[in-house]
């Protein structure tokens, strides 16, 4: 192929030079994605990285080759991080589940006092009342007031029992 495809960053130099190119390619973006996304500084993930991100295509590591590396199948892995990372995943699930507790809180006592204020406000003009209002600006207030995405709460309506006629 010859075709000028692909990010420049995570390009083969082949392919930034408009020569032809095979699968090679593709291995060297895996290094440099890899080198980018590791965080471990291992003698194994290191060599790796560097048989992949190599000049010359046909020096690169293959497919094959590349699965076949300590770093891939395992066998150069360091099993000392894992009890941090696994301390870290607990922390991070019982966060996340108590966001969720917080969030169903939140939209239960707005359903609760949203219906106590629709029985005693007297009949509308229309079928349906929202239950929550809460405008894109708003959302956005909070985003930046917080520093962290703030989801924006559906409207749920509401059905008004039909007015009685005397």
């Amino acid at each position: 192929m010859k075709t000028v495809c692909g990010t420049p960053g995570y390009c083969a130099p082949e392919i930034l030079r408009g020569c032809a190119y095979g699968p090679e390619v593709d291995m060297w973006s895996l290094g440099i994605i890899t080198y980018i996304f590791s965080s471990e500084n291992s003698d194994a993930g290191v060599s790796g990285v560097k048989k992949l991100i190599v000049l010359d295509p046909k020096k690169r590591l293959t497919t094959f080759q590349a699965l076949q590396h300590p770093w891939v199948t395992g066998k150069a892995a360091n099993f000392a991080h894992m009890d941090t990372a696994q301390k870290k995943l607990q922390e991070f699930n019982a966060r996340r589940k108590l966001k969720a507790a917080v969030k169903a809180v939140v939209a239960s006592t707005r359903l609760g006092s949203a219906s106590s204020h629709s029985n005693h406000d007297g009949p509308k003009s229309s079928q349906h009342q929202p239950l929550s209002q809460e405008s894109d600006e708003c959302v956005e207030e909070k985003e930046a007031a917080t520093g962290s995405f703030v989801e924006p709460q559906p409207v749920v309506f509401q059905e008004e029992a039909p007015e009685e006629e005397p």
